[in-house]
């Protein structure tokens, strides 16, 4: 019971420093994250961060990871609620762009580490939850297809890794403009609109 408690304790202070970290780095980027800084805002030691983490890459990778899950996870949860059929290659479309849109400092957090450095230590530090759960993912937007339509197993996969794709082009592409200071004449709300009336009608 002691162990379970301390394991319990240890994987809440772990996930502390992981959520600071990660509002660390929204605040200031990759370039000036410090541990020091998540230090200070816990309130704790520099050297207690090293005894969850060995070094500050592999808090960065927690922290992209945690992102990962958490879109995921989102995801998930709006193609579970759409109606059987192509419908839901829209939600899940409008949904990736809704989580990210309003904090495009998060969304780079969770897509441009792996970009920058590729997947080194990530599938080692996630244990494969990445792919176990965008599969989840995949899983649930091809049975939602496949509920409503003839599509093909193969092809309902494809959609839903197509409408993903999509949506991350479009906040990449609003990300990149944030940061050059400047913005599509045309609003969110209106390409969204747009991106889901081409995979409704895919």
């Amino acid at each position: 019971m002691a162990g379970s408690r301390t394991q319990q304790r240890r994987a809440r202070v772990r996930m502390e420093i992981v959520e600071v970290a990660r509002a660390t780095l929204a605040e200031q980027g990759l370039p000036a994250f410090a541990l020091d800084e998540v230090a200070r805002r816990l309130g704790i030691t520099k050297p207690a961060i090293y005894h969850y983490f060995a070094d500050k890459n592999a808090l960065i990778r927690a922290a992209m990871m945690e992102g990962l899950l958490e879109h995921a996870h989102v995801l998930i949860e709006a193609a579970r609620e759409a109606p059987p059929g192509r419908a839901v290659l829209a939600i899940l479309a409008k949904a990736f762009v809704d989580h990210y849109a309003a904090r495009l400092s998060l969304f780079r957090i969770d897509f441009a580490w792996t970009q920058i450095h590729g997947f080194s230590g990530v599938r080692e530090a996630t244990g494969g939850a990445v792919l176990k759960v965008m599969n989840e993912l995949t899983d649930t937007v091809e049975g939602k297809l496949r509920a409503g339509t003839r599509l093909s197993s193969a092809r309902a996969r494809r959609l839903a890794v197509t409408a993903w794709v999509s949506a991350l082009g479009l906040v990449s592409a609003l990300s990149m403009l944030e940061n050059a200071g400047t913005g599509f004449a045309h609003s969110t709300s209106s390409m969204v609109g747009e991106l889901q009336n081409l995979l409704r009608g895919s």
